[in-house]
Order: structure tokens, then sequence, then C-alpha cells
């Protein structure tokens, strides 16, 4: 598993790069020095050109995972300052582009999301190779 992201004033994503394999956990964290943020999304989108899927949102303490996420994404955090993404159990469904988004007022327009989505990429390891074949 691999994740990349892009650092930028408004909306902070990290880690900057993290590998894992099918069956371990991956984390994600996303903070903000935004005044006013009722809203923090997590989102996920598979591959580059495919729709963008709500994966869950925080409302300052309270948490609302999607039902399709539940069994193995977990959420933690406050929207007013930071969240993390939690996923257990890799699997290969779960590829794909990672990030979260802030709404800082109560209009749905103002919908910001300033940080460069990580990938995330499944490994799988050979046991005749050192090197790990992404999938």
């Amino acid at each position: 598993l691999e994740i990349f992201t892009s650092f930028v004033s408004s909306v902070l994503q990290t880690p900057a790069a993290l590998q894992r394999t099918v069956g371990g956990n991956a984390n994600f964290s996303c903070s903000h020095k935004v005044s006013e943020v009722f809203y923090l999304y997590w989102y996920r989108q598979r591959q580059h050109g495919e729709p963008l899927i709500c994966i869950g949102y925080l409302y300052s303490t309270n948490i609302n995972i999607e039902s399709s996420f539940q069994h193995r994404f977990t959420l933690r955090g406050d929207s007013t300052k930071h969240s993390y993404l939690e996923i257990h159990d890799l699997s290969r469904e779960d590829r794909g582009e990672y990030f979260c988004a802030i709404r800082q007022h109560n209009d749905i327009n103002s919908l910001s999301a300033d940080t460069k989505p990580p990938t995330l990429k499944l490994c799988t390891f050979s046991f005749n190779k050192l090197n790990p074949v992404t999938q």
C-alpha cells in the first residue's frame, strides 16, 4: 500500500508515503487551521476519472460513516481541527485515492478540498523476489 500526499496551506493530509500489504491496516490524518469549519469529509476515488465516493464525514465530533464502509473503516476526530481515517484488514478493493475535504459554512457550495489525494496501492510479495509487486 503506497500513499502519496502533497502539502498545502489550508488542509494538511498525512502521511506523505506509506506502504502496506493486503490484510494490513492503513491510517490517514487530515488537519486544518481554518476557522468555522462545520464538516470534514473523507472520500475515495478508485481510479482517475471515476466518481468520488463519500466514505463518511464529521460534524464537530459527530461521526457518520456510509453503510458500505462501516465494517472496516473507522473515523475519529473533530471537524474543527483534525480527523483520522483508519482502514482495517486491507483488501484489493481498497485501492484508490483517499482525501479529505472541509466545508467552512452551512452552504453546500463552499466545499474545499485543497489537498492532492493520496494514492493507495496494495502490494503482494512473491517469495522468489525481493521487490513487491504492485497490483
